[in-house]
């Protein structure tokens, strides 16, 4: 596993508490990222991308939606605290 990878074991939604990421779900996460899927991609590009992004939970938390890779996406950090 690429060690950036790691890194999102403990974020992109994972609030204080929570149980860390599977190895298969850090993973699924990750080629969520442009250009890692098949790529690769260069740690100082996936940097660049995250910089201003936050994981978005699709269904909230707050109405039962996980911290599982296929309820996440990655979202413009601002976009996600706007109220609609």
């Amino acid at each position: 596993m690429p060690k950036i990878a790691n890194r999102l074991r403990y974020r992109a939604g994972v609030r204080v508490g929570d149980l860390p990421r599977s190895d298969a779900d850090v993973m699924k996460l990750f080629e969520k990222i442009p250009g890692t899927s098949k790529l690769g991609g260069k740690e100082y590009t996936i940097r660049q991308f995250l910089r201003d992004k936050h994981g978005s939970h699709i269904n909230p938390r707050s109405q039962g939606g996980s911290n599982a890779a296929d309820n996440i996406l990655w979202e413009v950090g601002v976009d996600n605290f706007r109220f609609s």
